[in-house]
């Protein structure tokens, strides 16, 4: 049980991390692609509580998964990803 615990406390700081970086990297856009993203995605998804229990995950992640200039294999290689820790834990320079 404490396994879980600890396992479970990594997790939602990794998320909390990510998701921190990821809002930095949307802020920090010049305006140009910034403004596109926003017209095309919408708002940076403010992150939601309990995300443990949500059924396909924080909308964040698929967010930002959709905004990422990323090789569409490697879009798909994260769509794949069942474990929560090793997916945030993944990092990604673009």
């Amino acid at each position: 049980m404490i396994a879980l615990v600890c396992c479970v406390a990594e997790v939602l700081s990794l998320h909390d991390e990510v998701h921190r970086e990821a809002r930095q990297w949307f802020d920090a856009l010049p305006r140009g692609p910034h403004t596109r993203i926003l017209q095309h995605f919408g708002a940076f998804p403010e992150r939601e509580q309990d995300v443990l229990t949500l059924r396909s995950g924080a909308a964040w992640t698929w967010w930002v998964l959709a905004v990422l200039p990323l090789d569409p294999r490697a879009q798909l290689a994260m769509i794949a990803m069942t474990s929560l820790r090793f997916l945030f834990s993944t990092h990604i320079h673009v």
